[in-house]
């Protein structure tokens, strides 16, 4: 979702992660609001990229909602420093969501599927979950990663749940043992969150939420935290969850968007 502002963006996280079984990444989430919606280079560009330097985010991965223009994200904003990964759709104007890894390292299709896109998590008319496995340059796989946008409004509450059912299965059937980070723009309210992990729990993975010190969504009816990670048992975050742009009170940083 959205602040009520004028910025190019919502919100970013960072996670240092680390696991017994792989090396440190970074990992951010953004949610660009229509971005690339005209199929021209976005306005926001310029601003965007003098954020991320100010606010020195150079992650391993990141995971963009609300990308209409995948190809411009990748080529315009990112310029070519990162490789990005979604999936096809006849909406001309969808808002996908993508994962995009830096140069040197690789997020390749998982052993259980032929695509990057978990379908069912759409049903039918929403958006599908973007999943794959993590590469380093030396060709070792780090984790299993899976970002959403889940659906909007305090009263969809069942249907985040049916979407967090379904990422659960399809979780359960991966063909691979590695860590599995979970994030994006969950839209949660109220215990939505408690409610994922319980699922998750049910449904035998292990995916937990990290602390998230301050609100990712507000306007003047609601103050929520939409952006989240959960991850498993074998991930150690090793800084605290970073939350920074229009809707932490602490962000005062920067002039990239005056």
């Amino acid at each position: 979702m959205r602040c009520m502002t004028s910025l190019a963006f919502i919100v970013w996280q960072t996670l240092i992660a680390a696991s017994a079984l792989a090396e440190p990444i970074s990992i951010t989430t953004v949610n660009i609001e229509f971005y690339g919606q005209n199929r021209t280079s976005d306005s926001r560009d310029a601003s965007i990229r003098e954020f991320f330097t100010l606010e020195g985010i150079y992650s391993d991965v990141f995971a963009f909602e609300e990308i209409v223009d995948v190809v411009g994200l990748e080529k315009n904003l990112l310029q070519n420093r990162y490789k990005c990964h979604s999936y096809d759709h006849s909406n001309r104007g969808h808002q996908h969501v993508v994962i995009c890894v830096r140069n040197g390292m690789r997020f390749v299709v998982a052993n259980d599927d032929n695509n990057y896109a978990y379908e069912n998590v759409a049903l039918t008319t929403l958006r599908p979950a973007v999943h794959g496995i993590l590469v380093n340059a030396s060709g070792r796989e780090l984790a299993h990663i899976v970002a959403v946008h889940l659906k909007a409004m305090p009263n969809e509450g069942a249907t985040r749940n049916r979407q967090i059912k379904l990422i659960a299965d399809n979780l359960n059937n991966r063909g691979d043992d590695l860590p599995v980070v979970f994030l994006g723009d969950l839209n949660s309210y109220d215990s939505d969150v408690e409610n994922f992990a319980e699922i998750f729990s049910e449904n035998g993975i292990g995916l937990a939420p990290l602390p998230m010190p301050f609100f990712t969504f507000r306007t003047n009816r609601y103050q929520s935290i939409f952006d989240w990670f959960l991850v498993t048992g074998d991930i150690e975050a090793t800084t605290p969850v970073r939350v920074s742009g229009p809707c932490n009170d602490s962000w005062s940083s920067g002039t990239a968007f005056d």
